[in-house]
């Protein structure tokens, strides 16, 4: 299957002012006021770097004690995918739980 958007597109030019504001909007640019009252924990999947990430999740997991921690990712079908036994937040949440 060929991809429909590009694996590197072209992204749009921004300025200063909009990236500010994406990463606000995205990211919640302040800092955590009680750290021991997060709710959950989303991650975005990857093929790439599961073990260098699977360490830092492992942290905010034991700082945090989040109620719910929500994986996601897929399962990569493109011919210039990495092939990859089944979906990645299965392979992320093995990684995680045998850490432990």
């Amino acid at each position: 299957m060929k991809r429909e958007i590009p694996k590197l597109p072209q992204p749009p030019e921004l300025n200063k002012n909009i990236i500010k504001l994406l990463s606000k909007l995205c990211f919640k640019n302040t800092p955590i006021l009680n750290p021991q009252k997060i709710d959950t924990l989303f991650i975005f999947g990857s093929t790439r770097s599961l073990d260098n990430a699977c360490d830092l999740v492992i942290e905010l997991i034991e700082k945090y004690k989040p109620k719910k921690l929500i994986l996601t990712g897929g399962m990569p079908l493109y011919e210039d995918s990495i092939k990859i036994p089944k979906p990645e937040p299965e392979i992320f949440y093995d990684l995680i739980k045998n850490q432990k």
